[in-house]
């Protein structure tokens, strides 16, 4: 059966929630940047002293892996401030799991980009916080950044390293938008971005809150985001344009193959015990995270449960993981509320916002109200 990568990472899922399989880990090595994003809800210089090495993260990796785990994501933090991150990152490949890289871009020298060359990830996603040194600087509290950033893209497009770029609605980027569409859409890549900032994750003296816009403030600048991508390809074409064709091209192709039975019964099961949580995404599922100081967790945005790699075992950790999110309830609000499909509640999300899992997310349900997709 010859399948699209797409289709391979959906058979993997559905494979992996039938028999319980953690099949992608996201671990975040270090709580450090060289930046001082204002809206950022993880990142915690004092506590370096608590990372783990080399050594700890290549051992809770390997035990993930030999679980099932195909795919990773290593972020950070910049994770390649990480002192062993290149132990980390050539011991993971080695491993054979397929691995992406997040960064900011700005630490990627012409030594970093050829040992990435040499081992090169699936792919890298690169945040943009500024299309000029001022717009820059008042996001990150660096201007420099942002040659240092333009630099680092020029030396991974150099090298052939597939990436990615996206950025994140707030109040500080606001005003630079529809300059960070164009300045993004330049690369020839597409354009993606978030526009959901969480509380902090870790105290970390920011105050991210503080530079949401309200659902209507969204939902204009998303009309004005569609505007300028719109404008862009009207004037310098949609280099992606070809792909994407050949992509829809593909599924149609797929989709009039006959079915294969026992791929659609694995599908159905799959669907089956998806729907059945109180998650509406795959986490803690067939998918966990990983802290920089080795605790086991829902996903990247959740405070709660977490459970210590350092004292257990990989398998003893996920299954405790498991059990925890089983006992989660649902928010009563939520399940009757008729906007659920497209709000998609997300427990970690109350939790962090309200202190409750089954309490609901006032500012979530102003997305709704305002016709705003949430996007992260």
């Amino acid at each position: 059966m010859n399948l699209t990568y797409n289709e391979f990472v959906s058979l993997m899922h559905d494979d992996a929630i039938v028999k319980g399989i953690p099949v992608h880990g996201t671990f975040s090595l270090t709580p450090r940047c060289n930046l001082h994003c204002r809206m950022c809800f993880v990142c915690n210089p004092l506590v370096a002293d608590e990372e783990l090495s080399g050594g700890q993260w290549l051992d809770i990796m390997k035990q993930a892996r030999d679980a099932g785990m195909t795919f990773c994501l290593l972020t950070g933090g910049e994770p390649l401030l990480h002192k062993d991150f290149w132990e980390i990152y050539t011991g993971l490949r080695k491993l054979g799991v397929y691995t992406t890289l997040n960064s900011n871009g700005t630490t990627i020298t012409p030594e970093i980009a050829d040992r990435l060359k040499s081992m090169p990830p699936v792919r890298m996603a690169i945040s943009v916080y500024g299309s000029s040194p001022e717009a820059y600087e008042k996001v990150t509290g660096s201007s420099a950044g942002y040659e240092k950033m333009v630099n680092g893209l020029k030396l991974l497009r150099e090298r052939g390293i597939d990436f990615r770029l996206r950025t994140i609605l707030t109040r500080d980027t606001a005003p630079d938008m529809e300059n960070l569409v164009r300045f993004i859409l330049s690369y020839d890549v597409p354009f993606s971005y978030g526009n959901f900032i969480m509380p902090p994750v870790v105290e970390n003296r920011n105050n991210p809150q503080s530079l949401r816009l309200s659902g209507q403030e969204i939902a204009k600048y998303m009309d004005k985001i569609i505007n300028a991508m719109q404008e862009y390809y009207d004037t310098y074409g949609n280099a992606n344009a070809d792909k994407i064709e050949k992509m829809r091209k593909e599924d149609k192709e797929q989709a009039e193959k006959p079915k294969d039975p026992k791929r659609e019964e694995l599908r159905k099961l799959a669907r089956g015990i998806a729907a059945s949580r109180t998650f509406n995404c795959f986490a803690g599922l067939t998918e966990f995270s990983v802290t920089y100081n080795g605790f086991i967790r829902i996903c990247e945005t959740a405070r709660d449960p977490l459970f210590d790699l350092k004292q257990m075992s990989f398998k003893e950790g996920h299954k405790r993981l498991g059990e925890a999110m089983a006992a989660i309830p649902d928010c009563t609000d939520c399940k009757k509320c008729p906007d659920k499909i497209r709000c998609a509640p997300c427990p970690p999300r109350h939790f962090a916002q309200t202190g409750s899992y089954d309490i609901k997310d006032d500012y979530v349900c102003e997305y709704i109200k305002a016709g705003v997709k949430l996007i992260e």
